[in-house]
């Protein structure tokens, strides 16, 4: 009798998803998570791309924020 090589089959495994770390403003059910999560990630949409985004959210990074020199820095 041949030997045989054994193994492992990789196994898919379900599991309920944990809403828990989502905080409450959010508004979001279990629902709308797993909506998320079984999306490709290329499916996502940037935040630029997305329909409620606001130009005004970039704003606070096109200027760079001046910091007083430290005297350690000179």
């Amino acid at each position: 009798m041949a030997d045989r090589e054994h193994t492992k089959q990789p196994v898919e495994e379900t599991r309920p998803v944990d809403v828990d770390a989502v905080p409450d403003e959010e508004d979001l059910d279990t629902a709308d998570v797993v909506d998320e999560l079984i999306q490709e990630p290329t499916e996502h949409l940037n935040r630029p791309d997305q329909p409620d985004f606001d130009p005004a959210e970039r704003e606070q990074y096109d200027e760079p924020i001046e910091r007083p020199e430290r005297s350690e820095d000179r």
